[in-house]
């Protein structure tokens, strides 16, 4: 079963356009780490997606960030966490990730990536078998 993790971006953009429920039907589960969670909440955030993020859906888990002594500085603490918690997983994974440095780090690390867009499309996608 592939494990799917999310970053901060990918999350706002599908609660902003109101199709965040993609998500469950296209992977069951999505885990995020804490940090993840505190940016969809932080000031400044659309209402809409601190709500979301103060009320977190049954098929959201919040996992722990692994350490790590690299300290990648270029990423913010969202993506940083994700593709650390990617990293960590034994399962197959998939991380939902759009920004530009964040998904070039995930596939320096070999971390299949998709984002917001890949998740438009699976989602549209027709349904074999």
């Amino acid at each position: 079963m592939k494990v799917v993790i999310a970053d901060t971006s990918p999350l706002n953009y599908l609660i902003l356009m109101g199709v965040v429920d993609v998500l469950p039907r296209l992977y069951h589960q999505v885990l995020i780490p804490g940090e993840v969670v505190s940016e969809l909440a932080e000031p400044g955030a659309p209402p809409v997606v601190v709500e979301w993020a103060r009320h977190l859906p049954a098929w959201v888990e919040i996992r722990a960030t692994p350490v790590s002594s690299e300290p990648l500085d270029r990423l913010d603490a969202g993506e940083r966490a994700a593709i650390l918690l990617a990293e960590a997983q034994q399962s197959p994974v998939l991380l939902l990730i759009d920004d530009a440095e964040g998904r070039a780090e995930a596939e320096r690390r070999r971390i299949p990536v998709t984002g917001t867009l890949g998740v438009l499309r699976a989602a549209a996608a027709p349904r074999l078998g």
